[in-house]
């Protein structure tokens, strides 16, 4: 009886304690359940600033390589303008060159077809042309300037032939024939 007694009571106290216990097991479990849903809520909002960061991401990473494309193409840019310069200094000097070449050839032409059409040996043993204005100042064999105001009317137009004829060669190109009065030379 005695042991009777005592299992009824450790099971009244099971049968309480069991109560008791599911009451604070559910109050956890409420408790859990309830952080549970602020954990969730939670991982939504980080969720959320997550896929706005990495849409932000993107967005720089893109803006990002379109700057850098800029910066490239400002560079080339850059690097172009510069050859462009060193070509046009290049180019400035080879016409400088070129033209002191071409003139230095014209002279040489000029008093060489100018003295064999006026059959007069060495009457202008050199011409000076202007790389700018390209006005030509005749000299004869002691260095002095011939006016060309002192030139006869003939000589003037051998001048002219001359001109043509030393320009015809120096650029090698084929001028128009000059006739000038073909029957004057006849006798």
């Amino acid at each position: 009886d005695r042991l009777n007694g005592q299992l009824r009571k450790v099971e009244g106290d099971l049968v309480r304690a069991t109560g008791q216990a599911a009451g604070v097991i559910l109050d956890e479990l409420t408790l859990a359940e309830q952080q549970v849903g602020a954990i969730e809520a939670e991982l939504r909002a980080r969720t959320e600033e997550l896929k706005s960061l990495e849409y932000r991401r993107a967005n720089l990473a893109r803006e990002r390589e379109r700057l850098l494309r800029a910066q490239a193409d400002a560079e080339a840019s850059e690097e172009r303008t510069a050859l462009a310069g060193r070509i046009g200094v290049a180019l400035q000097k080879y016409e400088e060159r070129l033209l002191k070449t071409k003139l230095s050839r014209l002279q040489s032409e000029f008093v060489r077809r100018f003295n064999h059409l006026a059959r007069k040996e060495g009457f202008v043993a050199d011409v000076h042309i202007d790389s700018t204005t390209f006005e030509t100042t005749l000299i004869d064999r002691d260095g002095h300037e011939i006016s060309k105001s002192a030139l006869s009317a003939g000589e003037k137009q051998v001048y002219a032939i001359a001109m043509l004829w030393a320009l015809a060669r120096t650029s090698c190109r084929a001028l128009p024939m000059i006739i000038d009065t073909p029957l004057a030379r006849v006798k």
